[in-house]
This record gives C-alpha cells, sequence and structure tokens, in this order.
C-alpha cells in the first residue's frame, strides 16, 4: 500500500523553507528566480502526488470522477520531470550564471518537452508511466531513464567544473546528487516507498541553506544585494534584451579615508551613504558592487533620465556625513550606462564598470556617462595583461637602445633603452604601457630584473666602457622605487656584471613626483648614495610636485621635442620653457631633448641650449647587435 507520510513530512520541509525564505531578504536575482520557480513545480509535485493517494483510497471519488486518478497522476509524473528539469536548469546558473547557448538550452529543456508529448499519448499506449487494477502509480523504465539523465547531466556538470566550484559548495553537491540517486533506486525496488517526495524537498532545503544562501547576494555591512547579485541580475537582463539604466556612484578616494581613519569608520561611513541611496527611489534597485562603488539600477529609464536623482546624490554629497563627533564630507562622482544605448554585450558592459571604477580611467568631472569611457583602451588593455603573463617565459619583450648625443662634442654620451612587446592582436605596446600593465598584475618587478639584467649584459657585451660612455638609461617602475630592501639587489645585479654604478641612471615614472612623498625621496636618496643617477622625464608636460622635483638631487631632466616647437614661437609658453630649462641648469641638472626626428626640430633644440640630444635623426632605436655595430663605425670615425 502506498505510503502518504513522505507526502506530510515533505510538505513540511517545503512549508519550513517558505519560512525561511519569508524572514530572509531574497535577492531579486534570475538564479534566486529560477530555484523558487523549481520549489512551487516541487508543491505542485507533492499535492497532486498526495491528491492522487487520497483519491485511490476514497472510492466514492473514484465513482463521482472517474478521470480523477488519471489527471491526478499525469500531473504527477510531469512536475516531477520538470522539477527534474528546472532543477537542472538551475544548477547550470549557478555554475555558468546564464542558460545562453542554445545547445545548452536544447540538453536541458527537450528531454522535458518530449515528456509532455509522451504525456499526450500515455493515456493510449503505457509509455511513461500505468495504473495498475488498484489505481496505483507504476513508472516505466522511460519515466526513471529521463529523471536519470538529469542526475547524470548534473554530474557530468559538477565533474567538468570541480576545479573552479566553491570548495565549500562540493561536499553539499555530491551529497544532493547522491541521495538523488538512491531515491531513484529505492522507488524501482520500493515502489510503494516514496523516496524521491521526501527527498526533493530536502535538496531544495539544502540547497537553500549552502548554495542558495542569501548571504551570497547580500552584502552583509549595508544590507544590499552585493557584486554576485548586480553582474547576475545585469546578464540576465542584457541577455533578454531588456532596456535599462544603471547610474554607477563611485565614491572618491576610499583607501586615502581607510589611512587617514581607519577602515571602521570608512565603512560607517560607507553604511550611511547607503542608507541614503536606497531611500531615493522604490523603484530602483539599489546595490553595492566594490567598496567605492553602488549602483543604482531601473527598468523605468525615465527614472534615471531626470536631473532629480542625480541632484539629490550631488546635494547630499556637499553636506557632511556625521559619525560620532566627526563630520565627513566626502566627493563622489556618477556615471550613467544604459542598454542599448551604450553597449550590446554583457562582457562590455563589465568593462565599463571596471573602467568607471578607477579614477584614472575616466575623465576628472562629477558625472561621466559610458561615452565618457575608452573601452577600446580597455581592451586593449586586457589584450597587454594577457600577453604579458607569457612574455616573460617566452622572450617576447623586445629591448632597444637609442645612443643620446651629447650637443657639445656631438658624439654618444649615453644611451636610453626601451623595450616593447609585439603581437598581431595588439600592433606594438611600448615601456610605458607595458609597464602600466605590469603594475597592474604585480609583474613589473619581473620585467624590471629581465630588463637590467639585460642591460648590465649589453653594457659587457658592446665594451660600453671601453667606449667612453657615461650612462645608460632604463626604466624604474613606481613599485620597485616603494620595494622594500631593493637598493641591495639593484647593487648586487650591477656588481655581477662588473658595473660601475656611475653607468646606471635610472629614469623615474610620472608618478614618483605627482605628490610629495617622502618614502620615495628616501629610496631615490638610497641609490644616489650607492652612485646611481636619476633622470626626470617630460619637463613641462606633466603635472608635478616642485618641492619633490628640487629635492630629488636629479641628474638630467627630459624634454620632448613637440613641446619645445610648441614653444619656439615667441609667446608666454616661449618664456615659460626658456624659464624651466635655466632653473634647471642653475642647479646643475642636464637638459635632454629627446623624439628629434628632423634637422629643424634639432635646430629648434640646439637654440634652447640643451645639453643632450637624442632621437631618429641621429641614430634610430637599435638591437644589441646593432648597438655593437654602431659604436664599432663612431671608432673607425673618430
Amino acid at each position: 500500500m502506498d505510503n502518504i507520510r513522505f507526502n506530510v513530512v515533505a510538505f513540511v520541509l517545503l512549508i519550513l523553507l517558505g519560512s525561511v525564505a519569508a524572514i530572509r531578504r531574497a535577492p531579486s536575482v534570475s538564479r534566486n528566480r529560477l530555484f523558487f520557480l523549481c520549489c512551487a513545480i516541487n508543491i505542485i509535485f507533492i499535492c497532486s502526488d498526495a491528491a492522487r493517494l487520497l483519491a485511490k483510497n476514497s472510492q466514492k471519488t473514484l465513482e463521482a470522477v472517474p478521470f480523477i486518478l488519471p489527471l491526478l497522476s499525469a500531473i504527477t509524473a510531469l512536475s516531477l520531470i520538470l522539477c527534474a528539469a528546472f532543477f537542472t536548469g538551475y544548477f547550470y546558473t549557478v555554475v555558468h550564471g546564464r542558460i545562453s547557448l542554445p545547445r545548452q538550452q536544447f540538453l536541458i529543456f527537450a528531454p522535458a518537452v518530449l515528456s509532455v508529448i509522451l504525456l499526450a499519448v500515455n493515456k493510449f499506449k503505457p509509455i511513461l508511466f500505468y495504473l495498475t487494477e488498484d489505481g496505483s502509480f507504476k513508472q516505466l523504465p522511460l519515466f526513471f531513464s529521463i529523471i536519470a539523465y538529469y542526475l547524470a547531466y548534473i554530474s557530468i556538470l559538477t565533474a567538468r567544473t570541480w576545479e573552479s566550484m566553491n570548495k565549500k559548495d562540493r561536499p553539499i553537491i555530491v551529497f544532493l546528487v547522491s541521495i538523488c540517486f538512491l531515491s531513484i533506486i529505492m522507488q524501482v525496488v520500493f515502489p510503494a516507498v516514496h523516496a524521491i517526495n521526501l527527498v526533493l524537498p530536502l535538496v531544495a532545503l539544502l540547497s537553500y541553506q549552502s548554495i542558495e544562501s542569501t548571504y551570497n547576494f547580500i552584502d552583509i555591512k549595508t544590507d544590499l544585494q552585493n557584486e554576485t547579485a548586480f553582474f547576475t541580475n545585469s546578464a540576465t537582463l542584457i541577455a533578454a534584451k531588456a532596456k535599462w539604466d544603471c547610474l554607477l556612484v563611485i565614491l572618491d578616494n576610499i583607501p586615502s579615508m581607510d589611512n587617514e581613519f581607519d577602515t571602521s569608520l570608512t565603512d560607517d561611513f560607507i553604511s550611511l551613504a547607503a542608507k541614503f541611496l536606497n531611500r531615493i527611489s522604490r523603484k530602483i534597485s539599489v546595490m553595492r558592487v566594490k567598496r567605492n562603488m553602488f549602483a543604482l539600477c531601473c527598468k523605468d529609464t525615465d527614472e534615471l533620465e531626470e536631473d532629480r536623482v542625480i541632484s539629490l546624490i550631488e546635494k547630499r554629497f556637499s553636506s557632511p556625513f556625521k559619525i560620532g563627533n566627526i563630520n565627513i564630507v566626502h566627493t563622489c562622482c556618477c556615471c550613467r550606462i544604459s542598454y542599448p544605448e551604450h553597449y550590446s554585450s554583457y562582457e562590455d558592459f563589465c568593462a565599463f564598470v571596471e573602467l568607471a571604477a578607477s579614477p584614472f580611467n575616466r575623465p576628472a568631472k562629477k558625472l561621466v556617462s559610458a561615452k565618457d569611457l575608452d573601452l577600446e583602451a580597455h581592451k586593449r588593455r586586457q589584450l597587454v595583461l594577457s600577453l604579458l603573463q607569457t612574455a616573460l617565459a617566452d622572450g617576447s619583450i623586445k629591448i632597444t637602445y637609442q645612443p643620446i648625443f651629447s650637443c657639445a662634442t656631438q658624439r654618444a654620451e649615453g644611451i636610453d633603452t626601451d623595450f616593447y612587446i609585439k603581437d598581431r592582436s595588439i600592433g606594438i605596446a611600448y615601456s610605458k604601457e607595458v609597464m602600466e600593465a605590469a603594475e597592474e598584475i604585480g609583474i613589473a618587478h619581473q620585467i624590471f630584473l629581465y630588463l637590467y639584467h639585460s642591460v648590465c649584459g649589453t653594457i659587457q657585451k658592446a665594451h660600453l666602457l671601453e667606449h667612453k660612455v657615461s650612462f645608460v638609461e632604463l626604466p624604474l617602475p613606481m613599485s620597485e622605487i616603494l620595494r622594500n630592501g631593493n637598493e641591495k639587489i639593484i647593487c648586487e645585479i650591477a656588481d655581477i656584471y662588473f658595473v660601475p654604478h656611475s653607468k646606471i641612471r635610472f629614469v623615474l615614472p610620472e608618478k614618483a613626483f605627482l605628490e610629495y612623498s617622502t618614502p620615495v625621496l628616501r629610496r631615490i636618496n638610497s641609490l644616489n648614495e650607492e652612485g646611481f643617477s636619476f633622470t626626470f622625464t617630460d619637463l613641462g608636460k606633466s603635472c608635478t610636485n616642485i618641492q619633490m622635483l628640487l629635492k630629488a638631487n636629479l641628474a638630467e631632466t627630459t624634454v620632448s621635442m613637440p613641446a619645445l616647437e610648441v614653444s619656439g614661437q615667441k609667446s608666454k609658453q616661449t618664456l615659460s620653457m626658456n624659464s624651466l630649462i635655466e632653473a634647471f641648469k642653475k642647479l646643475n641638472i642636464r637638459i635632454k631633448a629627446k623624439e628629434i626626428s628632423s634637422n629643424s626640430q634639432n635646430i629648434a633644440a640646439q637654440l634652447h641650449a640643451v645639453d643632450s640630444l637624442q632621437g631618429d635623426f641621429y641614430s634610430p632605436p637599435l638591437t644589441q647587435e646593432g648597438l655593437v655595430k654602431f659604436f664599432s663605425l663612431e671608432a673607425l670615425n673618430a
């Protein structure tokens, strides 16, 4: 005799799940909605199966409504198959975010659609199930095969994504799949024991408490939906081609605030900002995307197109946030991104969000749009980053050497070192671009060491000391300046190649002089004491801290030829450039003109009374072998 107690216990478990979900704050994401659709189908399955058992045991009901038992049996069979199909779809979204590929949609939902067709003919020829003379419900092998197919699909998906899966999710997923397999075997061996009825709600409850926990979607500090919820929801809307707006609110200088106060006070400020943003409109969903970024999302695009929302944000952030006895006035930047106005793919949307998050990638103003963000530059940066991963290993970093000529003697007195990577996807990426990317992924130190070893080796092989080359310049990344103990490493490498420290001149990055920094000055002075010298690039072009320039004890500063050409006319710019050059000469800092490519530029540079000259007009960038030939010819012409 069929046992209805499994249905009663299953129903209690589903009521418990519903109660927990009602107490918790459920995030509005497609994956979450798919999960609760599975639970709804599960309730239909449990209720229809319980109603079937009650009808089967009631002779009066069977006589009054003779078609009720076949109908309830068909609903029970269909709801169980649909439950398996939608739970498989849910699990796929857990692993891959969304079911976007037609092939995957077919593999997941085709058996369920086939089952609907088979159920239509099941009354005439039993294919999935049949009813015995006493009204018992008997599943046929094809029915169990469809359920087993879905379990096998989940098992294969689990095996393929095992390495990328969250470690805490692995045991629960293995357990859930295992008990589902066991329940099917038990159902086949003991048809009257409805183990599947109990297992499905148990799977749902355990999934909700672990995989589908709202803590995966809710930011604890602000009680807003988090980054996972934001990108999951965004992917769903973009896949559905739904028109929607997103206003990113980026809080400025959060790391500086952490340093000035402490992280707990910064968190309190972020919580106050979150509460304010969450009260702006009920039509707007507010999510915390990053530590310094909130997203205001709305399907009603008119809500964010109006100036009201932005005006409210600007007004609030112009007033202080009070935390205890401290009043904090903090600036922010708003960036509006709309679909399909600004982008057409999920990948481009993610790129826009990343660009907006960094102050270096967006204009310095309070309100920007996606049109202000250089998406192509971001894509190029991503390609450069991917190429850098293998550049050191396969030797694809190319190093060039360009002679620097003395104005007084017209002979090569120094060498400027540059490097680049070349690939069909990006063309050529030169040292500045490469080093910025290397800083981003944390391999600037390895690239510097590779370059430094190569330079020291070239000084030996090209016999530059014998040719009386005064110095060889090479770039020093910002991370290397701030690295503790790097003085020892720099000295040791030069000593290995028997290169006098005075022959090495480091080119300082623009970032080094943007603001006054005691650690940077300390490191420069420390290397100066070891005999190394420094040069600063792009005089008059970069925004620099004058106090830093004066205290850095520079040997040389450079000015690009285009800047000198612009100031070639009798103007304020001319006087300004001349004054700068004179001021640095009084401090015994040499001036080098670079990027000279024509005779007119050569004449213009010398009119400014610079000390040295560099550019393709004198010599193109050379390989190590080309540098050896260059000095051999120069020795012959001496």
